[in-house]
């Protein structure tokens, strides 16, 4: 049996920790866990042009945040930052679907299921390979072991290949995903 990567142990815990998070806090957990892009993600579905508006807003949210993540790996901070990015990731997962779950039944689970849909078949592979290129890196700097020019070189290539997979996600997310939930918000009610 093959052994499983930490990184895919980080969002397990953290989706285990979002599916309790809700279960045991409710109101705080609906107030944190994604109430403020479900609204902007509203706000722009009504909108005719969402999809610019939309992607800027989420290329602002997501890029920082992995290109603060991609620089910490040259650094022995690579590693908590790697296992935080994916157990954060899984509680967002957890917690949104099981805050809709809990709130307005199975129909909102569905369209929590909706709102992940096409982009997370990027953001979770992507993601994991992205910090786990960050924790093998980190990890180096934990052992003492010497890097030369061609390492860095590697790292960043292969991490701004990454990016560009998370942005082509972002793209997703704000222009495919926005389609699909103005049809299921025409063909249901939700909210």
């Amino acid at each position: 049996m093959k052994k499983l990567h930490p990184v895919f142990w980080a969002f397990l815990f953290g989706l285990i920790m979002g599916i309790l998070w809700p279960n045991l806090f409710l109101k705080s957990a609906w107030k944190i866990n994604g109430t403020a892009d479900i609204l902007v993600l509203q706000k722009c579905l009504e909108e005719s042009s969402f999809g610019k508006d939309y992607f800027w807003y989420l290329l602002k949210q997501k890029g920082v945040f992995y290109l603060f993540a991609g620089l910490m790996g040259i650094s022995i901070f690579g590693v908590p930052v790697g296992f935080l990015g994916m157990a954060g990731m899984g509680f967002y997962i957890g917690a949104l679907l099981t805050s809709m779950l809990l709130v307005g039944g199975i129909q909102e689970l569905f369209f929590g299921l909706a709102m992940l849909v096409p982009q997370y078949f990027f953001y979770l592979p992507v993601s994991m390979s992205f910090f786990d290129n960050c924790i093998q890196m980190s990890m180096g700097y934990w052992k003492n072991i010497s890097y030369y020019n061609k390492n860095y070189i590697y790292y960043f290539v292969r991490m701004l290949g990454l990016i560009f997979l998370i942005v082509l996600g972002v793209f997703m997310e704000s222009y495919v995903n926005p389609v699909i939930l103005k049809f299921l918000l025409k063909k249901f009610k939700f909210f």
